[in-house]
């Protein structure tokens, strides 16, 4: 039987398309799940980010009382936003008050949130941030 240049039986090739696979897969498999991990990462940034600016807002709007019951309930509305492993204790209320000692301006942040990243973790301090104008003032 004569064989030609190049040509191999059927037996000699059986293994080559796992092989094949097998190092595709090895490249590609940490690239999809670096991927991955990015876009969760971008998508609970983008979460808080909606959370603080959202409750920054409500803020502006809402009567204040005193500072605990002011500060208890902005963490509660960016609690409710169902952001995942967001503690109330790592949302920073701050109010600057006017010279007259009312508020001027309501600034809300995160404090302590561990940010999963696709090679480590980022703990987020003061970022994200909302910053908004007191609306509720007396003349």
């Amino acid at each position: 039987m004569t064989v030609r240049p190049g040509f191999r039986p059927a037996g000699l090739r059986r293994g080559s398309a796992m092989l094949e696979v097998a190092l595709v897969l090895a490249v590609l498999s940490p690239l999809v799940a670096g991927g991955l991990r990015f876009a969760y990462s971008f998508y609970l940034i983008h979460s808080l980010q909606d959370a603080v600016a959202s409750a920054a807002e409500y803020g502006s709007g809402l009567e204040y009382a005193g500072a605990a019951e002011f500060e208890t309930a902005i963490r509660a509305k960016v609690a409710g936003a169902e952001v995942p492993r967001l503690d109330p204790a790592q949302v920073r209320v701050e109010v600057q008050p006017d010279a007259g000692g009312r508020p001027a301006w309501i600034t809300v942040s995160i404090r302590g949130y561990s940010l999963p990243t696709p090679f480590s973790s980022t703990v987020l301090e003061g970022k994200p941030r909302a910053r908004f104008p007191y609306r509720l003032r007396a003349p």
